[in-house]
């Protein structure tokens, strides 16, 4: 639009003629503001100061001449220390990235940042955008002729005055923690009650935690339960059930009355992912019957023990029998063992001793043997109805926790008789079970032979002779190899629920077959 060209001589130089065009007619530039607000917590009093600054800002954006109010930004209850976990505050720098913002109104460095990297950081980016930011309480504008260097000194302020909130905050907590005062947490199955520090339960819910546990107690998976819970209407949640979420139910010792306090700890303030607290840095505090329990101290020990029994990072599961079967040549205990060639599933064979080496055939003077799972599980549902008691469909550790002491084989002399089962009952009685096996390969045996074609599995001829006795006889050999090289890593005085002494330890070990690829070093 044409304007008329104005002429003056300077007022600096004498000698110097400005020159200057005005054009008529042109409006100025409207200017985009945005207004950015947070506060720390969802505490009522902070939540009249954020309606107070969004009802100022936004008269101070009508009442400034050229100014048009882009959008109010709002962060509730969330901490200054981290600009990524604030997603009012990144949908921000995306509008001004995307051209949408022109100017950015703040109450105060603090509200804008707390951690000076953070402030400095976007400040900059945001000047490449275009876009400047005034904050109101230090009068500082980046849009213009700013120091960084005062900027930057106020934003240390900012985050040593948040330091020093957080650490008076953890000073408190941790001096109620050592009094035995644990911090409320919002947690399924329970309420806050009307007293301070009461915990109410809610039965809707704790009905579908205590299936949860009696579900896993026998012998469902966690994707099982998992299922059940997501089809039943009365079981059902908000969201859907996942097994993450059964398993952190499953591992908590809240649902038993208790408290573990100082789980975890932040050791930067700047970094809000916190890290497990084993001891070592900080102490840990264990309150017993604080609350009512959800599930009862039996059924959650049965679980914790069950977990742990199951537990595949350790190489192969020692579910259920690891404290009940002895090998029937020493008396040791027995492991489980994965025989990965074919997916043969479990096997169970003598431990040996804990005498520094990790080789079953250097760790016992046994004889390499193995008893299949499926013919252990046969003997002891056996000897239930063999003694009145209804067995349950599958064995678990629960049920035999309650009913057995040891479970072992027959011996005659020097042999062993492993279609023979000893079941020692908690009451001292004893049950002798028969043992029939599918296949004369799958036979326990010490010493296998082979003698004019015939197969024998410790003196006794198994099978027909000829080609077939020769390939069990065969197979005998390789699988004594195997149970010879399996890997046995003793894990001593485990705690049983981690941070709760009441349950004790156990010692489960890790067993690797040799044809598995895991490490030795799992689990320990």
């Amino acid at each position: 639009m044409p304007g008329s060209i104005k002429t003056e001589k300077s007022t600096i130089a004498g000698n110097l003629t400005v020159f200057s065009k005005k054009h008529k007619g042109t409006k100025a530039k409207e200017i985009r503001v945005a207004a950015y607000c947070r506060v720390s917590t969802d505490l009522a009093s902070q939540q009249t100061s954020l309606e107070n600054q969004m009802v100022l800002f936004r008269a101070q954006i009508e009442k400034h001449p050229g100014w048009v109010l882009s959008d109010i930004y709002v962060d509730k209850g969330l901490t200054g220390t981290s600009a990524k976990r604030r997603p009012e505050f990144q949908r921000m720098i995306q509008d001004a990235s995307e051209g949408k913002i022109d100017y950015i109104i703040t109450k105060s460095i603090s509200r804008f940042a707390r951690n000076t990297v953070d402030l400095l950081s976007y400040v900059r980016q945001l000047k490449e955008y275009g876009v400047g930011v005034f904050f109101e309480e230090q009068k500082l504008d980046t849009s213009g002729m700013f120091s960084e260097m005062l900027l930057t000194i106020h934003g240390a302020f900012a985050q040593e005055e948040s330091h020093s909130i957080s650490e008076n905050e953890k000073c408190g907590k941790r001096k109620r923690y050592a009094m035995g005062i644990p911090q409320w947490f919002a947690i399924y199955g329970y309420r806050k009650g009307e007293k301070k520090g009461q915990w109410v339960i809610c039965e809707k819910e704790a009905k579908v935690i205590r299936k949860i546990f009696d579900m896993y107690a026998a012998g469902k998976s966690l994707p099982e339960i998992c299922n059940y819970l997501n089809s039943s209407a009365d079981l059902k949640r908000r969201g859907t059930w996942e097994p993450t979420s059964v398993s952190g139910i499953l591992h908590n010792e809240k649902y038993v009355g208790d408290i573990i306090m100082q789980k975890y700890y932040s050791p930067n303030f700047l970094k809000t992912s916190d890290v497990k607290n084993d001891g070592s840095v900080l102490p840990r505090y264990y309150l017993q019957d604080h609350h009512p329990a959800i599930v009862d101290r039996e059924t959650f020990l049965d679980v914790q023990v069950s977990m742990l029994l199951k537990d595949y990072h350790r190489g192969s599961h020692q579910y259920p029998y690891l404290t009940f079967l002895r090998c029937p040549y020493c008396g040791g205990r027995m492991v489980g063992v994965s025989l990965v060639r074919n997916k043969h599933g479990i096997a169970w064979t003598c431990a040996g001793q804990d005498n520094g080496f990790h080789e079953r055939g250097r760790r016992t003077d046994c004889p390499p043997f193995f008893v299949k799972m499926k013919y252990i599980d046969r003997g002891v549902l056996r000897a239930f109805e063999l003694n009145g008691i209804q067995p349950p469909k599958t064995v678990e550790y629960s049920f035999l926790r309650k009913n057995v002491s040891i479970i072992t084989f027959a011996r005659c002399e020097e042999r062993v008789l492993f279609d023979e089962m000893i079941i020692v009952w908690k009451d001292g009685r004893q049950t002798c079970v028969e043992i029939e096996y599918d296949k004369p390969g799958e036979f326990p045996v010490a010493c296998p032979e082979l003698i004019d074609g015939q197969y024998y599995a410790d003196g006794v001829p198994i099978g027909r002779s000829g080609g077939t006795s020769r390939n069990i006889y065969m197979g005998r050999l390789i699988a004594m190899d195997f149970c010879s090289k399996v890997r046995i890593y003793d894990n001593p005085k485990q705690q049983i629920c981690p941070g709760n002494p009441e349950f004790g330890t156990m010692d489960i070990p890790t067993v690797i077959a040799p044809d598995s690829t895991k490490k030795g070093d799992i689990g320990l």
